[in-house]
């Protein structure tokens, strides 16, 4: 499995994860942030809002592959 490296709430994190694994998996299951929540899977309903470098983006919808080093910040940082 490839290793992604980004940025959550301040501390940079590394993950053994699929490129094509949703970053609101990597938060919940891996990383144990339980802020992004998740609604309806097709990025409508907004629970699972986080700032990615400072923009609003739906985290059910974003491949962790995209975040890069990019910020991430949830309701908790």
């Amino acid at each position: 499995m490839p290793e992604q490296t980004f940025v959550v709430n301040g501390e940079k994190i590394s993950v053994d994860v699929e490129d094509d694994v949703r970053v609101l998996w990597v938060l919940r299951d891996l990383l144990g942030v339980k802020g992004p929540k998740y609604g309806c899977g097709v990025g409508a309903c907004g629970a699972c809002t986080v700032h990615i470098d400072g923009q609003p983006m739906r985290s059910c919808q974003i491949p962790a592959a995209a975040v890069g080093a990019k910020k991430v910040t949830t309701i908790e940082g």
